[in-house]
């Protein structure tokens, strides 16, 4: 439920965006930047928070949160008549992200939790496929409120999804959490997760695959109002259809990766990051907007096998103790960074165009993929090495 109404509001903030800065690419990047860089700078005190306390709790009182700061938001819209400005929308993104990053690590962490091991790679697997299923539902629910009252409702849905959300995982019963205790500092806290990564491979080699992919296989879906109204020349149904069709795509993959019982090959996933920026250029040289909604199915379908696949190779190689800190730097990685990539991105489009950029970043996406397909073994394979190659 809480993912349905983020996908709402997250596509009501495109639009707002999108009709205030008539589609400019920087303007559309910085909301991203905003949205999303709190993971970057909260989620690694937060995957302390995760290890210290339990879990269920921390996710529950940031929805709750999350449930007022939308509430006053769909209050101001509807007071103001839906006239706001950039600064509001950016401040209101940065919030929002804000307490998503507080809660994501625990929310990752509780997956692992609840399931025994064998299932692992099938609970993260179907917990990315619902919360696509809403990126689907969101915006085909969100779009006719958008044009005939405005975001105001949007966010209203968010604010009684997110209180609902709140009461159901407060009362969650999950098995007993080993927690941190004395009182050791936040960053000694920090430090030793870093080193727990170091400590497991694959570990370390899994973030900088997320990171590259978020960075440059994933910093598109911020340029989707530019591609539906300017470079396809379409509207609201188009703009609707592309988000509809990445979210399609990203539970396809999702599923197809949850499928396995097995842990997955890290060269396997190297080879889906080729593929993936193969079709993130072609997304960025056609015009044809049927061939274009595939392309997004395939992106999206592949980012997120991706993303899931890597998910479990380090929940996999980690101890249960350190997986909230060890989570947060996944958070960091997959989140974090994308709005920094969605701002180079911007920055990039409005020298080179949005092809030009986005060709730019497909290949250096390919580089990457290709160093970790020709990466050779290390000597001497610790613990989850040779499960994962």
């Amino acid at each position: 439920m809480t993912q349905l109404g983020f996908w709402m509001a997250s596509v009501s903030l495109q639009w707002l965006t999108a009709r205030i800065a008539h589609n400019g690419s920087l303007e559309l990047g910085f909301l991203y930047f905003f949205n999303l860089i709190p993971l970057f700078l909260i989620a690694p005190w937060a995957g302390v928070v995760a290890d210290r306390y339990r879990r269920a709790k921390v996710v529950a009182y940031s929805q709750a949160a999350i449930s007022v700061m939308c509430a006053v938001l769909a209050g101001y819209l509807a007071l103001s008549g839906g006239a706001v400005q950039l600064p509001l929308i950016y401040g209101f993104a940065f919030g929002l992200g804000t307490l998503l990053a507080i809660g994501a690590p625990s929310a990752q962490a509780i997956v692992a939790g609840a399931v025994p091991p064998a299932d692992l790679a099938s609970a993260v697997g179907l917990q990315s496929a619902s919360l696509n299923v809403a990126r689907v539902v969101g915006p085909v629910l969100a779009t006719p409120l958008l044009v005939v009252w405005g975001a105001a409702p949007v966010f209203a849905v968010y604010a009684a999804t997110s209180l609902l959300a709140a009461t159901i995982i407060r009362r969650l019963r999950l098995a007993p959490q080993p927690l941190l205790k004395g009182g050791e500092r936040t960053w000694r806290r920090i430090r030793q997760g870093l080193a727990h990564v170091r400590e497991r491979p694959p570990a370390l080699q899994v973030l900088v695959m997320v990171a590259v992919t978020s960075m440059f296989g994933t910093t598109y879906v911020a340029q989707l109002p530019v591609f539906a109204y300017d470079v396809l020349g379409g509207g609201d149904t188009e703009f609707t259809l592309l988000v509809g069709a990445t979210g399609l795509g990203a539970v396809v993959g999702a599923l197809a990766a949850s499928s396995g019982k097995t842990v997955p090959r890290v060269r396997q996933v190297a080879a889906q990051m080729v593929v993936t920026s193969v079709a993130v250029a072609a997304m960025a040289i056609t015009t044809n907007f049927v061939l274009l909604l595939a392309l997004a199915v395939l992106a999206a379908g592949l980012n997120f096998s991706i993303m899931t696949r890597l998910n479990v190779i380090l929940q996999s190689a980690v101890a249960e103790g350190s997986r909230g800190r060890v989570m947060s730097l996944y958070v960091v990685a997959w989140g974090g960074l994308v709005p920094v990539g969605a701002l180079l991105l911007g920055f990039v489009a409005g020298f080179l165009g949005l092809a030009g950029g986005l060709v730019v970043f497909a290949l250096t996406l390919t580089t990457f993929g290709v160093a970790m397909l020709l990466r050779r073994r290390p000597s001497g394979a610790a613990f989850g090495t040779e499960q994962t190659r």
